[in-house]
């Protein structure tokens, strides 16, 4: 069963974005442009040449429309499980989809960037997405409209997959979760 886990958690401090991109890359957060492993990144909204760029252009719109504290970001893990008798996703699907994912999120006006981990039997993506939406200055304000938007995105765009969903909100140790 496939998963789009919601990390249910107050991203605030100014060092929010660059500590999970410095997690996803699995690197040290001063030493962005040099992750110990090679990770496939990218995103939408943003310049993507280096993560430090990626995280200047978040940073940008917060300061353009003066919103530089409350919640940062909004962080998604989601794992790429197809039904058993399909066949396993690959790198280059997942990069794909979650490129896909992201030009859903900036059409709506949201900057974006997604991590792609291959780990052992653990092929999962983060999404990183601004809580600052650039063409309005609005925060996301519904994280059930959010997930549920992403979900019917990668429906439609791999209806070969037939993925079975399950929506975790994750908080510390609590989770809520319910399937969809």
């Amino acid at each position: 069963m496939s998963n789009l886990i919601y990390k249910n958690k107050q991203y605030l401090n100014e060092d929010a974005l660059k500590n999970i991109v410095a997690y996803a890359l699995r690197t040290d957060k001063d030493d962005l442009n040099n992750p110990i492993q090679r990770i496939a990144w990218g995103g939408q909204g943003i310049i993507t040449r280096t993560p430090q760029s990626a995280i200047d252009g978040f940073n940008a719109v917060k300061k353009i429309y003066q919103k530089t504290d409350g919640n940062l970001l909004h962080h998604i893990i989601i794992t790429f499980r197809t039904r058993h008798n399909h066949k396993p996703v690959t790198n280059y699907e997942i990069i794909q989809i979650m490129s896909n994912v992201g030009f859903q999120l900036l059409k709506d006006g949201f900057q974006n960037m997604y991590f792609v981990h291959n780990e052992q039997d653990s092929i999962h993506a983060h999404l990183v997405i601004n809580s600052i939406n650039f063409m309005t200055g609005k925060r996301i304000a519904d994280k059930n409209h959010l997930t549920h938007g992403i979900i019917s995105d990668l429906y439609q765009m791999t209806p070969n997959l037939q993925w079975d969903f399950r929506v975790l909100y994750k908080r510390n140790d609590i989770k809520n979760d319910y399937y969809i």
